[in-house]
């Protein structure tokens, strides 16, 4: 971690000496975000909809694997959601083998180990639905009433290991959504549901990026030679082809022969993109210590 934020912070520095041009994106696979002690199947007990683990109905849903209803259908109904697209997410995938919640419920209600290697468990701690109003003055000047939705909904989730019982990870994610003013007269204010359905997406996508190897999707500028230079303008081609070693190869060889500074960048940021780390902060603390440096940032200040 701390070689990737020097990486980032010397071509932060190096960038601001130089003007852009080519722009060449790639694909970074990162390891899941828990160590899951090498897990391949996991269960996705259902969500409740409430922080209750009390009460006869609870735990029949618990055992069943079929999630505590409230008397908030809107509060269930995020509730499901939630379930739902994790389950999908995780049979999308395929990284893992998914485990019916009803199998693993039942196994632990019988005092034996879980079917799977893993599961996640959680509630809805927190639920908030409601609506403002206030008359306000329209584009034609009459005074109409206009009203706006808040909603927002507090998930608490545990990651847990079978074979342990012990809790691998506990978070805590509130979403919070509003409307928008909305004249009451032409339009009608969304479900709170509807204003929540996103946020929860984007909850499942973390916590997939917990549970499995994930990809990133990045990119680095590289930048023009100082004058026209049919050398250099051939080396970005075969970078943008995605031939970087060839255009490393090149950069570096105008870089040694003919001390273009702007090569060396262009190298540094290219090994970056093939994961030679190291080399490329050599590399881009040349660039910072170069006598050009100067003279390349007044270049880019007067652009």
């Amino acid at each position: 971690m701390k070689k990737i934020l020097r990486i980032a912070a010397i071509a932060l520095i190096a960038a601001s000496f130089v003007g852009c041009a080519t722009t060449v994106s790639y694909k970074v696979d990162r390891p899941a975000e828990l160590d899951l002690n090498g897990a391949k199947t996991i269960a996705i007990l259902p969500i409740q909809a409430e922080a209750t683990n009390s009460g006869e109905a609870y735990f029949l849903s618990w055992l069943f694997g079929r999630p505590y209803k409230t008397t908030n259908k809107e509060r269930n109904e995020m509730a499901n959601f939630f379930s739902e697209n994790l389950t999908m997410s995780l049979l999308d995938s395929g990284y893992f083998t998914v485990v019916g919640a009803s199998q693993v419920s039942g196994a632990i209600s019988n005092g034996n180990k879980a079917p799977c290697d893993v599961y996640l468990t959680g509630y809805i701690s927190d639920w908030s639905n409601s609506v403002d109003s206030e008359y306000r003055e329209n584009s034609e000047g009459k005074i109409e009433l206009y009203q706006k939705r808040t909603a927002y909904v507090t998930y608490v989730y545990q990651i847990i290991d079978s074979s342990t019982n012990g809790i691998i990870s506990q978070k805590t994610k509130k979403i919070e959504k509003n409307s928008g003013w909305l004249n009451a007269n032409t339009s009608t204010l969304p479900a709170a549901t509807d204003l929540l359905k996103n946020g929860t997406r984007d909850l499942v996508k973390e916590i997939m990026k917990q549970l499995q190897p994930y990809t990133v999707n990045q990119s680095v500028t590289l930048v023009d030679a100082p004058e026209k230079n049919e050398d250099f303008s051939a080396c970005l081609d075969m970078a943008k082809r995605h031939f970087y070693n060839r255009a490393i190869e090149d950069f570096d060889s105008l870089y040694k022969n003919d001390g273009i500074i702007e090569a060396c960048y262009n190298e540094a940021l290219l090994k970056i993109v093939i994961g030679e780390c190291n080399q490329a902060i050599s590399l881009l603390d040349e660039v910072i210590a170069s006598p050009a440096a100067g003279k390349l940032y007044k270049k880019a200040a007067n652009a």
